[in-house]
């Protein structure tokens, strides 16, 4: 990096979400892992896909005044911009996602689980189970391109096929099911 040279001239905005006296509160348990179980004695496909743009997917539902970036601004001119996409850093964003994820996954006849909000289901005759880590997605079932196909018409998407590590769970793919482990913690 040189010194004293100017690299960056584009403006950057400020959410000040931190300002708002209502805090968001976070009611639900720690994440669960989806029943790997089920996955391996069935030989399910287990795979992994990557929502790109995450938060720009999911809007907002309540204000979010935003600062205006510095050089838009004009003289005796006071100006107020408004945020309708969630953003990468705003504490509700997360929660923005899913509830966008959730919405869409519902409107085409998946279940919610009761006990973990992020795993969802679709029964036979190709039944899917779907967990959600944030823009992170795992697939369980027989037959994952269909639902693939649907899932990409809406969201911009990076399949990443075979899953080999989620949530810091490595995981190896053999002929009659699957291994988990954490090694590498302990390496």
């Amino acid at each position: 990096m040189l010194q004293g040279t100017l690299l960056n001239t584009r403006p950057v905005s400020v959410h000040k979400a931190f300002n708002k006296s209502q805090e968001l509160t976070n009611n639900t348990n720690s994440l669960q892992l989806a029943n790997y179980a089920l996955s391996a004695s069935n030989h399910y496909q287990f795979h992994q896909i990557d929502i790109k743009s995450t938060f720009l997917n999911a809007p907002l539902e309540d204000d979010v005044p935003i600062e205006v970036p510095q050089g838009l601004t004009r003289k005796k001119i006071f100006l107020v911009l408004q945020l309708i996409k969630a953003l990468c850093g705003l504490r509700r964003s997360p929660l923005a996602l899913h509830n966008h994820l959730s919405k869409w996954l519902i409107g085409v006849n998946f279940t919610q689980s009761i006990s973990d909000p992020c795993v969802f289901w679709k029964p036979a005759p190709d039944p899917i189970w779907i967990y959600i880590h944030v823009e992170d997605l795992a697939l369980f079932g027989p037959n994952l391109d269909q639902f693939q196909k649907l899932i990409q018409k809406h969201f911009e998407m990076k399949d990443l096929r075979e899953a080999n590590l989620l949530l810091r769970i490595t995981i190896h793919q053999v002929q009659n099911g699957f291994s988990l482990s954490q090694t590498h913690y302990f390496n």
